[in-house]
């Protein structure tokens, strides 16, 4: 439940500020994407942290992050290339078809490095002109889940948190006081486009996580943190230090809803997993929405990206991730 409101929030952050209802509500201080995204994180390392534990071997556990990450998006891109493309492109198909951005579109199917545009497509749209901004995360993912990997190799407890600890100061002091000359210094150094902030935020959140797993026996998480969180988080914006602090007061939101509200959140929580299909198509039907059927107001225009996206959504989760999962024990 909280990966699937975490993949709604995203759906509202990438469909302009009118649509924010967190931005409207805390008078420009908080995102739904603020939140969605280091919550994605955050989980990510926490489950996939577990899913490491269960797997038996390291090939075995790289070929389920495949299935998990690589059919869905891949069958994402492809119709986002070859369907929806063409479709809305204002290049006629041949123009379309044989233009360099269509076959470098296509490379991003590796998720190795993330390419946004398709000729012609989405060019004058208020929310630029990128066919699906939500798929860089992803490439994050799969360097964080190597980085995972690498950890696991480390048989010493001690040695494994430290290092985990240490990673996450580091992170946290590059942010915090040498942002702008380290990111400038790699960008110098070969990759032009490079962005210091997943690393400094999103990977802190995913860091936090593994710690947190393992951690998991120690963690005590009491009932009266629901009324301590909201006074913790007034505190740090009246004293300018959300950012700060929302690297604990998020993590601590997320355990206290997974172990206090365990049952309700059961019961809320559809079979079918539909978080993932939801995030990969939300930004290209949002993208459809707003510049296409152009609806006459906000809630309008949300009514109907979500009425496009479950659908497709549910058919992705049963042809082709349901599906995919299925093989998952085929490298052993």
């Amino acid at each position: 439940m909280i990966r699937l409101v975490s993949a709604l929030l995203v759906i509202l952050a990438h469909g302009n500020l009118p649509l924010d209802p967190l931005y409207r509500l805390s008078h420009a201080i908080i995102t739904c994407n603020a939140i969605a995204m280091p919550a994605f994180f955050f989980l990510s390392g926490l489950l996939v942290s577990q899913s490491l534990d269960h797997t038996p071997s390291p090939l075995n556990f790289l070929w389920r992050r495949f299935l998990r990450l690589y059919p869905a998006a891949f069958v994402v891109i492809l119709l986002s290339a070859c369907l929806l493309g063409p479709l809305v492109s204002t290049y006629p198909p041949a123009a379309y078809f044989s233009h360099p951005l269509f076959w470098q579109y296509l490379r991003t199917t590796l998720l190795a490095r993330i390419y946004f545009y398709l000729p012609g497509v989405f060019e004058r749209s208020p929310m630029g002109p990128s066919v699906n901004a939500s798929l860089w995360s992803l490439s994050l993912e799969i360097k964080l889940y190597l980085l995972l990997l690498l950890f696991s190799y480390i048989k010493n407890k001690i040695l494994y948190n430290l290092l985990i600890i240490t990673f996450i100061v580091g992170f946290f002091l590059v942010g915090a006081f040498f942002f702008i000359p380290f990111e400038n210094a790699i960008r110098q150094a070969g990759l032009p486009r490079f962005m210091l902030y997943p690393y400094t935020n999103l990977a802190m959140y995913f860091l936090i996580g593994i710690l947190c797993y393992r951690f998991r026996t120690r963690l005590f998480i009491p009932a009266h943190w629901i009324i301590l969180l909201p006074v913790i988080g007034l505190a740090s914006i009246h004293l300018h230090m959300l950012n700060l602090a929302a690297f604990l007061l998020l993590p601590a939101a997320i355990l206290y809803l997974a172990v206090n509200g365990t049952r309700w959140i059961q019961k809320m929580t559809p079979s079918p997993d539909l978080s993932y299909g939801i995030y990969l198509w939300g930004f290209p039907v949002t993208q459809v929405v707003v510049n296409d059927l152009h609806p006459p107001n906000p809630f309008t225009t949300l009514l109907l990206i979500i009425l496009i996206i479950l659908p497709l959504a549910l058919l992705s989760w049963y042809l082709v991730e349901s599906k995919a999962l299925k093989a998952k024990n085929w490298v052993k």
